[in-house]
């Protein structure tokens, strides 16, 4: 019998059930990193195209540098 738990921390819990020396069942927890771990990043990132300085916005936006009087360019 085996029992798995997993958690959104991207840890793993294993509980096994195997036969001792004895015969007797012994139970093993054995715990690990592991998972998959997801990134919603939904911003925008716009870069200048003169000085290389970066923004980002959650939208669609018409940015001006304001070092370089240059338009954002969406990256």
């Amino acid at each position: 019998m085996q029992n798995i738990t997993a958690s959104r921390k991207t840890l793993l819990q294993i509980t096994t059930t195997s036969d001792d020396e004895e015969g007797d069942e012994a139970p093993a927890t054995t715990t690990i990193r592991g998972g998959c771990q997801t990134s919603k990043n939904r911003s925008i990132k716009y870069v200048c195209p003169v000085c290389g300085a970066i923004i980002r916005a959650t939208k669609q936006v018409n940015v001006v540098c304001g070092d370089c009087n240059i338009a954002f360019d969406d990256a």
